[in-house]
């Protein structure tokens, strides 16, 4: 995908499943034993299929944080 290429629908990602997502990112697979490693894989799995659910326009979201940043601004 180019860097210019425009995103019609954006995933909207709790503070909550990007620390989950961001966890796992940060571990090292192999220094898990294999339980570990499967409920990692298994909550993985559930964060991507709530990301997947939670999907909206581009537009729709940056009409939101144009919104709120303007009324931050007041």
């Amino acid at each position: 995908m180019a860097g210019s290429e425009q995103h019609d629908r954006i995933a909207l990602v709790s503070i909550d499943d990007q620390r989950r997502i961001g966890g796992i990112v940060n571990r090292n697979l192999m220094e898990v034993d294999f339980a570990e490693r499967q409920a990692m894989l298994e909550e993985a799995q559930e964060v991507l299929r709530r990301v997947a659910q939670y999907t909206e326009p581009a537009s729709t979201v940056q009409n939101v944080c144009n919104r709120l940043a303007q009324i931050i601004a007041l």
